[in-house]
């Protein structure tokens, strides 16, 4: 009998952590580009700003000294060539972003699956109108598509949405084969 009570109690609080926690699940939505053929879910609570190709998930908390709101977005185009070598690519980038950002400086960089493509992975800080910024960007392409997830904040912020943001960024899919070349 001792040993039904010790089950029944485990089982207890076992479904009291299921449900309590349950109530806490973050709630996401799923945002589809069914013209650059990927989808990816994101919290309820974040605002969907697209630009053009170009898609902005905007955390709701802005930091109070520079109104600016944590955020992921996803930029994605057709390659020119057929044949782009991925750490080729992220090295220009590298260096498109230290002429463009202002005392950039890269702090960390490696591979990362990202919908079942190898990725690349770099992480830099740079200031901006006198704030100071923390990135991780995700770079990846599949067949002739280039797909470049950002995760942006301020630096004393990244840790605090980092686990939003790789749930994010971890989330994306691609659809279909995308388009076979920039006319069609």
């Amino acid at each position: 009998m001792e040993m039904v009570k010790r089950y029944s109690l485990l089982f207890a609080t076992v479904i009291s952590f299921v449900f309590f926690t349950a109530g806490y699940a973050q709630q996401t939505k799923t945002y589809v580009n069914k013209k650059l053929n990927y989808s990816i879910n994101y919290p309820a609570d974040y605002e969907l700003k697209p630009l053009g190709d170009i898609v902005v998930f905007v955390s709701p908390e802005k930091d109070k000294e520079f109104a600016f709101s944590a955020n992921v977005n996803v930029a994605a185009r057709i390659l020119d060539k057929e044949e782009v070598n991925l750490k080729e690519f992220c090295q220009e980038g590298k260096v498109n972003i230290l002429k463009s950002m202002k005392n950039a400086k890269f702090l960390d960089e490696g591979k990362e699956k990202i919908s079942n493509s190898e990725a690349y992975r770099l992480v830099y800080t740079s200031q901006q109108n006198k704030a100071d910024f923390k990135f991780m960007e995700v770079v990846f392409i599949n067949r002739n598509m280039v797909y470049v997830i950002t995760y942006t904040s301020l630096l004393g912020e990244y840790d605090r949405y980092l686990k939003q943001a790789k749930a994010i960024i971890n989330s994306f899919k691609i659809l279909e084969p995308p388009p076979l070349s920039p006319t069609q």
